[in-house]
């Protein structure tokens, strides 16, 4: 059987309902399986969850997000489109979990989705310094704060400046990155 004619028989349901049933079980398939799986495999169930995701409601793509945002080698390109879903409830998981999203996806999402899109990324474990510095310049008050609390977000010099200027209006904010920055240096 040819991925092309998998994907058809697989997305050939007329109802929302049993592609999401159709959806779970192939996620179910892939994460019983995904140590196990080469690239070439993940690469078809990659193919098979993105033609899925596209013919589900959001509640089922919230599912399949949560599920993947924590497998170390999930499909790539169905996690970014999950991230990139304007639903933040489907993009949540991935962009505060996921390892397979990369500098350019998260500040292509960073730069053009909504304050709770950039609240999660400010949220991840590590933020590489031209992610934070969108995040910066974009981000609501309650983004800041959670930049600046967050212990893995790295700063260029600039950035750092710039969260400053930012702070005038919020003392809160101004301790927490003067906190961080007397913690930053090495005694």
């Amino acid at each position: 059987m040819t991925a092309q004619s998998l994907i058809k028989e697989l997305t050939g349901f007329p109802d929302f309902g049993r592609r999401a049933q159709v959806l779970a079980r192939v996620t179910d398939l892939f994460m019983s399986g995904r140590t196990l799986f080469d690239e070439e495999q993940i690469e078809l169930f990659d193919d098979v969850l993105i033609c899925l995701s596209e013919q589900v409601e959001s509640p089922a793509r919230a599912f399949l997000s949560e599920r993947l945002s924590i497998v170390p080698n999930s499909p790539k390109r169905i996690t970014r489109r999950l991230a990139q879903d304007c639903e933040i409830r489907v993009a949540r998981p991935v962009l505060l979990n996921s390892e397979q999203l990369d500098d350019g996806t998260l500040s292509e999402i960073a730069k053009s989705r909504t304050q709770d899109h950039l609240w999660a990324i400010s949220r991840r474990k590590s933020i590489s310094e031209p992610v934070t510095e969108i995040l910066t310049e974009r981000g609501s008050i309650d983004v800041l704060h959670c930049v600046v609390e967050n212990t893995g977000a790295r700063f260029f010099d600039r950035t750092f400046s710039k969260l400053v200027q930012r702070c005038a209006h919020d003392s809160n904010l101004a301790a927490k990155a003067w906190c961080r920055q007397f913690q930053a240096i090495d005694w």
